[in-house]
């Protein structure tokens, strides 16, 4: 969980990766750039047009089969929206504290989420996996850097079950390590907010019992031999 350290690159690149996505520059961001990240219309915009970028490309394939007929280039440039809505998301959720940011909201109000996932799974098989290994880093972030239970909402909560139940299927060695590592963390958010657990009983998804989602999906690991067993292992010993 390296990257989650607070003098890990990726924390302090946060900073500059924002300034750049702002204003849709890839050099390297300046200090004059940093003060931009106050400009809350700026970074509405941005995160707007990201999203509505991103958007088009999954609606629209390169064939008459489209989204399913999505091209490589298609699922990079995809990806390359989402990694720079996620900086500002982030950004957004740090400054908002309890109460729901701009960016937030439309994440809510657009179910960004759940588009992204369904277009992930009605793409091509094999950018299937790919596009699931990046959701379960996303929302290894979204708990992990949010200084809010970001949970509590229903357009977060239910894709995040949706792509858990998913995970369930027979997956890739990368997939299995970072559901893991994504089980734990819901199982430490479970732990310092017990109320959450209303919220995922109540959650109405379509792979299997809400209540038993985490653990089911954990119980197959703790028998499972190397690094991936020992730490579903651990994680039972701490949270069952």
């Amino acid at each position: 969980m390296s990257w989650f350290k607070r003098d890990s690159p990726f924390r302090s690149s946060l900073k500059g990766k924002f300034a750049s996505v702002i204003s849709g520059s890839n050099a390297a961001p300046s200090s004059q750039n940093v003060p931009i990240e106050h400009d809350a219309d700026a970074c509405f915009d941005s995160f707007k047009n990201h999203w509505h970028q991103a958007w088009d490309m999954m609606c629209h394939g390169p064939g008459p089969s489209a989204p399913r007929s999505a091209s490589a280039d298609q699922i990079s440039g995809v990806l390359n929206h989402l990694d720079q809505l996620m900086v500002l998301l982030l950004n957004d959720l740090r400054r908002s504290d309890d109460s729901i940011g701009p960016l937030l909201d439309l994440v809510l109000t657009d179910d960004i989420l759940n588009k992204l996932l369904t277009w992930s799974l009605d793409t091509n098989r094999e950018f299937v996996n790919k596009l699931k290994l990046e959701q379960l880093k996303l929302y290894e972030l979204l708990i992990t850097q949010s200084r809010q239970e970001i949970l509590v909402h229903k357009p977060i909560l239910q894709p995040l079950l949706k792509l858990l139940g998913t995970c369930a299927e027979c997956s890739s060695v990368e997939i299995e390590k970072r559901l893991v590592i994504l089980l734990n963390q819901l199982c430490v958010s479970l732990t310092h907010n017990a109320t959450l657990l209303e919220f995922f009983f109540n959650a109405n998804v379509d792979h299997g019992p809400t209540e038993f989602v985490i653990f089911s999906l954990l119980i197959p690991f703790v028998h499972r031999e190397g690094g991936i067993g020992q730490q579903a292992r651990e994680i039972g010993r701490a949270h069952v």
